[in-house]
């Protein structure tokens, strides 16, 4: 018993590199080893379940420390992006349905309500969340809708949108990180230097103010975010992602109810790496200061920007080394202000967000994957960092 034990978790943490995945709108998206799924909850209420392949450009360089992380992350923000633009395909294929039912109902009322009108059918239009009979508008009235995988025989239209597609990732990734190299390189470097100046302040001074300056930004932007109404419900389906990775990961049956004993945070959560960054960001800046005491201001720009790549990569190797050892205090501890820092970005999920999340998981299990999760039988996982 103990040997099958031992060999099933063995399977498990074997599988813990590929499982990951991100909140999108009304849904969830995880990516497995070789494919990632989109599962999203529709206004009929079934689940919508989008499979695709898996692009192999980053699993070229999975081996080679540090570089592995920069071409992850590249990957994991194209990835998300067309996950998202799919949701909100969905999104806004509902809510024109929703409308057009409105309409419907709205004319249907007018009609009944004047006397003097003819009408020629007097059966009244279903209510507007009724959408069995809009199923060629919002898809399937079925529990799930699934969609094939990327691959076969393509025509001219869709050869063309694809290219398409890959032109609209690429411009999104630019502008992401040149946002983020704005919002939180650049701008805390010139207002701490517009400070330092004005206050008279030393050069180590002026680096103090730079580095607290970027957590306050950081922090304050993802607080700032979390207001909106919109992307709290996505915040949810963020600690929907987390519950279900975590009930996987706990080898316990992956149902809502086994999912919920979990906490919303995870060590290996994007909020975390990049609370990482910023802390790493702060260390390798210092070095550059102490090297270099007397650079001008374009060379500190050129420098901030030229060391991302490096520290991005520095900050996945910590991610990747504390994930396995989270049962050690001092690992704990170190990533314990990441934790926290995701009760800003995710928010307790109910039993029919932490569905669609445990959907679009299973969509990506291999079969050895599928085989070894049946058969489960552990409702409850032993009390963990985990666990609430």
């Amino acid at each position: 018993m103990k040997r099958r034990t031992f060999v099933r978790h063995l399977v498990v943490l074997s599988a813990v590199r590929a499982m990951g995945g991100q909140a999108v709108l009304n849904g969830v998206m995880m990516r497995g080893e070789k494919s990632y799924a989109v599962a999203c909850r529709r206004m009929d209420n079934s689940i919508d379940i989008a499979t695709f392949d898996v692009p192999s450009f980053a699993q070229k360089f999975v081996k080679i420390p540090f570089l592995r992380g920069v071409m992850g992350l590249g990957e994991a923000m194209a990835l998300g992006y067309r996950a998202l633009m799919h949701s909100a395909d969905l999104s806004l294929k509902d809510e024109e349905a929703k409308l057009k039912a409105q309409e419907e109902e709205d004319q249907s009322t007018r009609s009944h309500a004047d006397p003097t009108q003819r009408t020629l059918d007097f059966n009244p239009l279903p209510p507007p969340n009724n959408f069995d009979s809009l199923e060629g508008e919002i898809g399937s009235d079925s529990q799930r809708t699934m969609h094939s995988v990327e691959g076969g025989v393509e025509t001219q239209e869709e050869e063309e949108a694809k290219i398409l597609t890959k032109t609209a990732v690429g411009i999104s990734v630019a502008f992401s990180l040149i946002f983020f190299v704005a919002l939180f390189i650049v701008a805390p470097l010139l207002s701490s230097k517009w400070v330092e100046n004005a206050f008279n302040l030393s050069h180590w001074q002026g680096f103090i103010a730079e580095s607290v300056l970027r957590l306050v930004i950081f922090i304050g932007y993802l607080a700032l975010v979390s207001l909106i109404p919109d992307i709290k419900r996505v915040f949810q389906y963020h600690g929907a992602e987390h519950k279900a990775i975590a009930a996987y990961e706990n080898d316990v049956v992956l149902t809502p109810e086994a999912a919920q004993q979990f906490t919303t945070a995870h060590v290996r959560c994007g909020t975390n790496f990049l609370l990482i960054v910023m802390v790493m960001s702060i260390i390798f800046y210092a070095g550059i200061a102490a090297l270099l005491p007397s650079i001008p201001l374009w060379g500190l720009l050129l420098s901030r920007i030229l060391v991302i790549p490096l520290i991005a990569g520095v900050s996945y190797e910590i991610i990747k080394a504390a994930a396995p050892r989270m049962s050690h205090l001092w690992v704990r501890v170190i990533v314990r202000p990441g934790l926290w820092l995701q009760k800003v970005t995710t928010r307790p999920p109910s039993n029919e967000q932490c569905e669609v999340s445990i959907a679009s998981l299973q969509e990506v299990f291999t079969p050895d994957q599928s085989e070894e999760v049946a058969q489960r039988t552990n409702i409850w996982a032993p009390p963990s960092w985990q666990t609430i």
